[in-house]
C-alpha cells in the first residue's frame, strides 16, 4: 500500500493513472492500485509517469481510486475506508434484475432472473458471518420470465417480492416469502396490475403493508402506485393511484418514510425528464399525494432514494445536464412538500446502476458502476450536514464490468453489495463492505462545502421553504447514565431513573440490526413513570428507525435498527398525594401523545387545544385523577369525522387499555356507535374481581388521525355514561374536554395549551324501574350500560337474585352469554351472526376494487361457506383472499385470527363464486371478515351489479361442525361514469 505523506511513484503496469474527463481541471488524475500489496521504492518501477503526494495522512490500498487535485490528493482527511471481503456467488450463472433486501443484522435475501433458468424468478438467502457469506438453496417464486424484480423485507423472517410476470401478460404481481433459516416458502402468486407493468420499486410500510411503485402501461404509461396489505401469505391490495399523469421511466425509486409516508423519485416524461419526487400519504388503502418537486432541472436517470429520517432523505442519480456525472442532493420533507439543497457531485464520471442506501441519519452509500474505470463496481461513503453533502473516496468491490447492483445496509458501518459480474460470466454475486465507524459530534464541521452543479437547480413551490427539524420539546433531564451500549446514552428526567442495564449485541460501539434492550424506569417517591422518548442523539430528531415495545410501560424493551445511536429517555412527572376515600371527586380529562417512529412524544395539559398536523397520527389518553376502587366505567369519545378519525383494525376503533394506579386497567370492549360510521366510539370496561383499581392514570387510548385541512377543529369530547366503584356506587367526578386544531405541517410538532370550558357531570338519581324491564336491563333502571353486565356477573356468582332483564339472549338462563349479549347491545352491534358484504359505490370503467365478507360477533366460529353472485358483464372476478376475526376475552384480551380460504371456484361459470373459509383451533368468539373479494370493472358508465348471497348456498359453522344462525345482506355497485 502506499503510505503517509511520502511522495511515491506510480509505475505502468503496477499502477494506472487516467487523464481527467473534459469539464474538470487538467490537473485532475485518478490513480488505482490494481494490484494488491505494498508498492515503494526500489519495487522494480518500469516507467515512472508523475509523482503525486498523499495529503490524507491515511493509507492508499488496493482497490481504492484516488482523485488528485492540483497534484494533492483531494481524500477528505480522516475519511472512512471502506474494506471489502471476498466475492460470493450466489447463482453461478447469468444473473439479472437483481434485488436485494436485509433481514437482520447476519442475513438479507437476494431475488433475481436466473437467465441459467429460462429466466425464472429466483431467490437465495444469505447468511453473515464477519465478511463471509454462505448461501441458501435457490427457490424459484415464478416459474416464467421475470423482470424488473423488486425485494422489500417486511420482518425478519417475510419478505415480498414485485416483478413483471412475462408469464402472465406481463402484469405487475408479488409474492410473500416466509424464511426460516436458510429455507423459502412462498405464498400464491397477486396481481396488483392488470396490464403491461415496468419501473418496479416497491417499499416495506410495516410488517403487514407495502407500497408498489410502477409505470402503467395499460394507462399511458402514468406513474401509479398501490398498496399492499399482508395476510399470512396472502396479498390484498387497495385502488391504484396515480401520481404522475404524463408518464416515468428509467428506474424511478420508491422509499418508505414512516408506516403511513413514503417517497417517490423518477424522471417525469412529461417535464423534460427533469428528476421529480412526490411524496405519498398513506390512510388505510387510500393515497394522497402532495405536489411534485423537482430536484435535477435536466435529463435525469437512474434515481435512487434512501430516506435518512422521516423528514429527510437523499436522491442519487445520473445528471444528464452535467455530463452524466454522479450527483447526489438532500431533500427535506414537511408534509406532503419537499425542499432541495444544492446538488452534490461525487464522481465525475457516467455513473449507471445506482443503489443508494441508508446507514445512519447523516450516512449513506452509493453503489454503481463507474465508466472511468472500465465499468467497474464502485462505492462511496457520503456524510450530510444538513443539506450540504461530503463524501469518501471512491473503493471498487468488482474489478470488473457491473451491471444489476443492488445494495443493502446490515448496520452503520457494514453493507451487501449484490451483482451481475461481467468479469465471471455475468455470474450472481454479492460481497460485505465494512468500514470504521466515524463517531459524530453534536455540533458536527462539514468539509468545505462542494460547488454544486450548475444545472441541478431544485425547485419547489413556495410553501416548502422551510428546513424541517421534527424535534420534540424536551424535559430537562436531572439524571443521566451512561449504560454499557456503544455510544448510546438512557436517561431520566426528574423524577426517577433507569437502573436496568443494555445487553445487546453491537458492532464497534454500535448496537446492530435486530438488538434488543431491556428498559427499566423507577419512579421516586412523589411521581410516576408516564412514558419513553428515543431521540438520535446528535440530532434531537425522534428516531423513526427504532421500536420501544410499549412507550407506557415502565419495564419493556426496545429493538435496535440500521446501527442508530440514541438519546433514550425515561419520563416522569409529579403525581399529586393520594386521597385514599370513596367519596373523592374524580377528574376526567382528554390529554395527547404521538408516536414518532418507535417512541411516544407526551404532551400533557388539561382542557388544552392539540395542534395537530395535516395527515398526522395522534393518541387521545383518557386521563382520570386519583379514584377509589374503580370497577366499571363506559362512556363515549366523541369527535368531528370531517377533522379527525379514528383508526380502525378489522372495522373496529383501534382502542387500547389504559393503567390505574401503575397496573393495566383493561378494555372491556369498543364500538363505533352507529357500526363502522366514525363521529362516535363507545369504551366500556368492566375490571375482573371484587376490588378494582385504586390510583391515577388513564382508562384507555385511542388512536387518531387528522384528516381535515389547516384551521378546521374538531372537539374531542367525554361523554361519561357509567362511572362506579366496586360497591355499583357512583364515583363523583367532572369531566375537562379538549379540542383539536388542523395545522398545516411544520417542523416542530409542539402543543398549544388553551383553556376550555370544564363540564361537571353530576350523577343523577337512579331511575325508578320499570315494571318490564327489556331484556339486557338487568339491574332495571331503564337503560342498558356497563352497571347491567356487573349486575349479571352477581347474579351468577348468586350474589344477587335474577331478575327479569338479566336473561338478556332471552334462552330462559342467565350466563356468560348474556354478558356478551349485553355488551354488544351497549356497542350497538345486536343482533349477533349478522353477514354482509361491503364494496365501492362506484368505481370507473377499468378499475379494481376489494369487496369484503363482514361478520357481526359470533360464538365459536369454526368455519363458513357462501355463494356469491354479481354481473359477469360489469365485473370480472381477480381472485379471493382471506380475512381476520377480532376474538375479543372480555377484560383480558383481543387477539387477531386469521380466516384461511380453503377453496374457492366459480359456480357455472363467471356471475357466481363459492367460497370455502375456516379458521383454526377450537372456534373464536368475535367479530371480523371472512374473505375479500377482488373484482376488476369491465362494464360501462351507468351500469350496475349487485353482490348478493345466494342464501340457500351460505352457511355458517361452529368448530364441531354445528350450523349457527344467520341473516345475510347484500350490496349493490354502479360504474361510474
Amino acid at each position: 500500500m502506499l503510505k503517509g505523506r511520502a511522495m511515491r511513484r506510480l509505475a505502468l503496469g503496477l499502477l494506472t493513472v487516467a487523464l481527467a474527463v473534459a469539464a474538470v481541471p487538467a490537473d485532475v488524475a485518478a490513480a488505482t492500485v490494481e494490484t494488491p500489496g505494498v508498492i515503494g521504492e526500489g519495487d522494480g518501477v518500469r516507467q515512472l509517469i508523475q509523482e503525486f503526494v498523499d495529503t490524507s495522512g491515511g493509507d492508499v490500498t488496493a482497490e481504492q481510486i484516488v482523485t488528485f487535485l492540483n497534484g494533492l490528493d483531494e481524500r477528505p482527511s480522516g475519511s472512512s475506508t471502506i474494506n471489502y471481503g471476498s466475492e460470493y456467488i450466489f447463482n453461478p450463472g447469468s444473473t439479472f434484475y437483481i434485488s436485494a433486501a436485509v433481514l437482520s443484522f447476519d442475513k438479507f435475501v437476494v431475488a433475481y432472473t436466473d437467465s441459467s433458468n429460462s429466466g425464472h424468478g429466483t431467490a437465495v438467502i444469505g447468511d453473515v458471518s464477519n465478511s463471509t457469506i454462505t448461501y441458501s438453496s435457490e427457490y424459484v417464486f415464478n416459474p416464467a420470465g421475470t423482470n424488473d424484480i423488486s425485494a422489500t423485507a417486511l420482518s425478519a423472517n417475510k419478505f415480498v417480492i414485485a416483478y413483471r410476470d412475462s408469464g402472465n401478460s406481463f402484469y405487475g404481481t408479488s409474492i410473500i416469502g416466509n424464511v426460516s433459516g436458510g429455507n423459502i416458502s412462498f405464498g400464491s402468486e397477486y396481481v396488483f396490475n392488470l396490464a403491461f407493468t415496468t419501473y418496479i420499486s416497491a417499499a416495506a410500510l410495516s410488517d403487514e403493508k407495502f407500497v408498489v411503485m410502477y409505470q402503467d402501461g395499460g394507462n399511458s404509461d402514468y406513474g401509479t402506485a398501490i398498496i399492499g396489505n399482508v395476510s399470512g401469505f396472502t396479498v390484498s391490495y387497495g385502488s391504484e393511484y396515480v401520481f404522475n399523469s404524463a408518464g416515468i421511466w428509467w428506474k424511478s425509486s420508491t422509499a418508505a418514510l414512516s408506516p403511513n409516508k413514503f417517497l417517490i423519485t423518477y424522471t417525469d416524461i412529461g417535464n423534460s425528464d427533469y428528476g421529480t419526487a412526490i411524496i405519498g400519504d398513506v390512510s388505510g388503502n387510500t393515497i394522497n399525494y402532495g405536489s411534485e418537486f423537482v430536484f435535477s432541472s435536466a435529463p435525469t436517470w437512474e434515481p435512487s432514494s434512501a430516506a435518512l429520517t422521516s423528514t429527510k432523505f437523499v436522491v442519487v442519480y445520473q445528471d444528464g445536464g452535467n455530463s452524466q456525472y454522479g450527483t447526489a442532493i438532500i431533500g427535506d420533507v414537511i408534509g406532503t412538500n419537499v425542499s432541495f439543497g444544492s446538488a452534490y457531485v461525487f464522481i465525475t464520471a457516467n455513473t449507471f446502476d445506482i443503489s443508494a442506501i441508508t446507514l445512519t441519519d447523516i450516512n449513506f452509500m452509493v453503489a454503481y458502476r463507474d465508466s472511468a474505470h472500465s465499468w467497474n463496481g464502485t462505492a462511496i461513503i457520503g456524510n450530510v450536514s444538513g443539506t450540504n453533502i461530503s463524501h469518501s473516496s471512491e473503493y471498487m468491490f468488482n474489478l470488473a464490468e457491473t451491471q444489476y447492483i443492488s445494495a443493502v445496509s446490515l448496520s452503520s458501518s457494514r453493507f451487501v453489495v449484490a451483482y451481475s459480474d461481467g468479469g465471471n460470466s455475468w455470474n450472481g454475486t454479492a460481497v460485505i463492505g465494512q468500514f470504521p465507524t466515524l463517531t459524530p459530534s453534536p455540533s458536527p464541521t462539514p468539509t468545505p462545502t462542494p460547488t454544486p452543479t450548475a444545472s441541478a437547480t431544485a425547485t419547489a413551490t413556495a410553501s416548502a421553504t422551510a428546513t424541517p427539524t421534527a424535534t420534540a420539546t424536551a424535559t430537562p433531564t436531572a439524571t443521566a447514565t451512561l449504560l454499557p451500549c456503544g455510544y448510546s446514552n438512557f436517561s431520566s428526567t426528574e423524577g426517577g431513573s433507569v437502573i436496568e442495564p443494555c445487553e445487546c449485541s453491537y458492532y464497534q460501539g454500535v448496537c446492530y440490526n435486530g438488538g434488543v434492550i431491556d428498559l427499566l424506569a423507577v419512579a421516586e417517591p412523589g411521581y410516576a413513570f408516564t412514558h419513553w422518548e428515543c431521540h438520535f442523539k446528535y440530532t434531537g430528531v425522534p428516531c423513526t428507525n427504532c421500536s420501544i415495545d410499549d412507550s407506557f410501560a415502565a419495564d419493556t424493551f426496545m429493538t435496535f435498527q440500521l446501527g442508530c445511536i440514541h438519546e433514550v429517555t425515561a419520563c416522569f412527572e409529579p403525581v399529586p398525594t393520594p386521597t385514599p376515600t370513596a367519596t373523592a371527586t374524580a377528574q376526567v380529562w382528554t390529554a395527547f401523545g404521538r408516536r414518532i417512529g418507535g417512541t411516544l412524544v407526551h404532551f400533557p395539559g388539561v382542557g388544552m387545544t392539540f395542534e395537530a398536523e395535516e395527515g398526522s397520527s395522534f393518541i387521545v389518553l383518557v386521563n382520570i385523577s386519583h379514584v377509589h376502587r374503580l370497577k366499571i366505567a363506559q362512556y363515549d369519545i366523541t369527535y368531528d369525522p370531517s377533522v379527525v378519525t379514528v383508526d380502525t383494525v378489522s372495522g373496529f376503533p383501534d382502542v387500547r387499555a389504559g393503567k390505574i394506579g401503575g397496573e393495566i386497567f383493561a378494555v372491556d370492549n369498543y364500538a363505533f356507535v352507529p357500526v363502522k360510521t366514525q363521529g362516535r366510539v363507545r369504551v366500556i370496561h368492566n375490571i375482573d374481581g371484587v376490588e378494582g383499581k385504586t390510583g391515577a392514570g388513564y382508562l384507555s387510548r385511542i388512536y387518531f388521525h387528522a384528516v381535515g385541512t389547516p384551521g378546521a377543529t374538531s372537539p374531542i369530547e367525554i361523554d361519561m355514561a357509567v362511572l362506579k366503584n366496586n360497591a355499583l356506587e357512583p364515583i363523583p367526578h367532572t369531566v375537562t374536554n379538549s379540542s383539536v386544531l388542523i395545522i398545516t405541517p411544520t417542523p416542530t410538532p409542539t402543543a398549544t395549551a388553551t383553556a376550555s370550558a370544564t363540564a361537571t357531570a353530576t350523577p343523577s338519581a337512579t331511575p325508578t324501574p320499570t315494571a318490564t324491564p327489556p331484556p339486557g336491563d338487568a339491574n332495571g333502571d331503564g337503560g342498558i350500560d356497563a352497571a347491567d353486565i356487573t349486575k349479571i356477573e352477581r347474579i351468577i356468582l348468586e350474589g344477587d337474585e335474577e331478575t327479569p332483564g338479566a336473561d338478556a339472549n332471552g334462552d330462559g338462563d342467565v350466563n356468560a352469554a348474556d354478558i356478551g349479549v349485553v355488551e354488544y347491545m351497549i356497542l350497538e352491534i345486536w343482533p349477533w351472526n349478522h353477514v354482509h358484504i361491503e364494496a365501492p359505490a362506484s368505481l370507473a370503467h377499468c378499475n379494481s376494487f376489494t369487496a369484503t365478507v363482514f361478520v357481526t360477533y359470533v360464538e365459536g366460529f369454526g368455519s363458513a361457506g357462501f355463494e356469491v353472485s354479481y354481473n359477469a358483464a360489469v365485473l370480472d372476478l381477480l381472485g379471493v383472499s382471506g380475512g381476520r376475526i377480532l376474538e375479543i376475552d372480555p377484560g383480558v384480551s383481543a387477539e387477531m385470527h386469521s380466516v384461511a380460504i380453503d377453496d374457492w371456484g366459480l359456480h357455472g361459470g363467471p356471475g357466481a363464486v363459492r367460497i370455502n373459509a375456516s379458521v383454526g383451533g377450537g372456534g373464536v368468539d368475535g367479530a371480523g371478515y371472512m374473505a375479500q373479494l377482488q373484482f376488476h370493472v369491465n362494464g360501462s358508465a351507468g351500469q350496475g351489479s349487485a353482490i348478493a348471497f345466494n342464501e340457500t348456498q351460505s352457511w355458517l359453522r361452529d368448530s364441531l361442525g354445528d350450523a349457527i344462525d344467520a341473516t345475510w345482506a347484500d350490496d349493490w355497485f354502479t360504474v361510474a361514469p
